[in-house]
């Protein structure tokens, strides 16, 4: 499978370079070949805490809005 695209959102919980390592490895892998000339692009997101409303409900970890 080639992807175009590949979103994670991660755990803010027990991170360490190691894991996050091995999941780029892992996306990469899915991107095609090196040698095949594609373009990649990399982006790092850091997400912000959710509003306090939105925080106290169960299992909102983030919030991320686009156009509102």
């Amino acid at each position: 499978m080639s992807a175009k695209l590949a979103r994670l959102a991660l755990n803010p919980h027990s991170q360490n370079i190691e894991h996050i390592q091995q999941i780029v490895k892992t996306v990469l892998g899915r991107a095609g070949c090196i040698s095949c000339g594609r373009m990649l692009r990399l982006e790092i997101e850091f997400l912000g805490d959710p509003p306090d409303e939105l925080g106290k409900l169960p299992g909102v970890i983030s919030v991320d809005t686009v156009g509102i």
